[in-house]
């Protein structure tokens, strides 16, 4: 993927020039209970497997210092910011202006 300066649009507005590639269909599979991808480079653990290192005894004290509310509403904001930033990107690299009118929460 190139990027491009586009000179016909005001500044700080990029174009993208993709390259388009066949999207890999990796294989998957459970180890010690795990999903993991099998990929060229090696096996590579799924996000949930990576997330899943954050233990019910790390959630619980983190929630515990914060207050059970406080975590419900940080948790629940940050998982829209999730979704936004994703949607922000896809938009972005597809030369999707409306990626401007997305907000994100602090």
């Amino acid at each position: 993927m190139e990027l491009l300066k586009n000179t016909s649009l005001k500044n700080h507005d990029w174009v993208f020039q993709h390259e388009w590639f066949k999207k890999l269909d990796l294989p998957r599979k459970e180890v010690n209970g795990k999903r993991v991808y099998v990929t060229p480079e090696g096996e590579m653990p799924s996000v949930t497997t990576a997330l899943s290192l954050l233990t019910k005894k790390h959630i619980d004290e983190w929630k515990n210092n914060v207050g059970e509310e406080r975590a419900w509403d940080i948790a629940s904001r940050q998982a829209r910011n999730g979704n936004g930033v994703h949607e922000l990107i896809e938009k972005y690299v597809k030369n999707d202006n409306s990626w401007r009118k997305i907000t994100l929460y602090t």
